[in-house]
């Protein structure tokens, strides 16, 4: 596959936001990826998830989905996401992105976006960059982290 090729229009938006230098957030149904029992359990149809490459994702894309390594609570898993487990991506960044209405799980998640515009037949664009996928325990551990400049704190 050559880069003017892909499989899938979440990996056109994924790919785009790479593009920009920005890191992907999606979020997915862990009961339709495969994903370590804990995470599954605890997320169930919410899990939001970064591909921020500064992490050794090893990234591969097929015609059913991409598979990328992933840490959860400092283990590194091997996940697997069907396309169909792929309902929003938003560019971490600007909180811009797509939201996929077929894959909407049907319970377990906050209500729909408001759209801007449809795009792709079921993607549709959200408005402006308010919107955000919003992860209260990640935002605690974003809270959680010091920086440290010159090996000091």
């Amino acid at each position: 596959m050559n880069a003017a090729e892909s499989y899938h229009p979440i990996q056109d938006a994924i790919e785009q936001i790479f593009s920009y230098g920005h890191v992907p957030r999606l979020q997915v149904d862990s009961r339709v990826a495969t994903v370590p029992e804990k995470v599954r359990a605890k997320w169930q149809a919410r899990l939001v998830i970064d591909l921020d490459v500064s992490w050794p994702l090893n990234l591969s894309w097929s015609v059913d989905g991409f598979e990328a390594d992933l840490a959860f609570d400092g283990s590194v898993s091997r996940c697997v996401f069907p396309w169909r487990s792929v309902y929003v991506v938003l560019d971490r960044e600007t909180g811009t992105g797509i939201v996929i209405d077929k894959h909407m799980p049907a319970a377990g998640i906050p209500p729909r976006p408001e759209l801007d515009r449809v795009v792709y037949g079921g993607f549709a664009v959200m408005k402006g960059g308010a919107q955000r996928v919003h992860n209260p325990q990640a935002d605690q551990r974003r809270l959680a982290f010091k920086v440290i400049r010159g090996g000091k704190q």
